[in-house]
């Protein structure tokens, strides 16, 4: 009977002693919030204002007039271009070759680098709650594609969103 005392007040003593430290560790240290994702302007912090749109990510700004077809390019590091001259990006090589016909369009990024289609639905969406857009490209990458569909972070280490099944 003893033994089942002595039993009993080590299991309450450890459960108490545990509360507490998990209280103070709480007190100490606030869990700070992971920043899960990332845009253009957040990992490359020394690319100018003029080559960012208005959701961060490279590329022109944002505007277009009522009666313009507005393209979206939606993507990882293809659709970012971080090797091309500003200029020569896809978007505005495509904008450049459709509005040679005659036609007015206007052709937008959304995506950086490392991308999966998780972070790209993510990007879409936050479009949408400010901008419209006539067509969406969405421009695979299928070498890395998996890879970053598969994992929650990217070969640097950064955090990203992960939808699962």
């Amino acid at each position: 009977m003893k033994a089942i005392y002595r039993t009993i007040a080590l299991i309450v003593s450890v459960s108490i002693a545990l509360l507490i430290a998990e209280a103070m560790l709480r007190l100490v240290d606030k869990p700070k919030p992971i920043i899960s994702g990332w845009k253009t302007s957040d990992i490359n912090p020394e690319l100018s204002e003029l080559e960012r749109n208005q959701l961060g990510f490279r590329g022109q700004q944002i505007e277009y007039a009522d009666n313009d077809f507005v393209v979206v390019l939606l993507g990882d590091s293809q659709v970012e271009a971080m090797a091309c001259g500003y200029e020569w990006m896809p978007e505005r090589r495509l904008q450049n070759y459709l509005n040679s016909s005659g036609r007015k369009v206007r052709v937008f990024t959304v995506g950086a680098s490392g991308y999966g289609q998780d972070q790209e639905l993510l990007a879409l969406r936050e479009y949408y709650q400010k901008f419209r857009a006539n067509l969406v490209i969405l421009w695979e990458t299928p070498i890395n594609d998996l890879w970053n569909n598969q994992f929650p972070t990217t070969t640097d280490g950064h955090a990203k969103p992960t939808f699962w099944l």
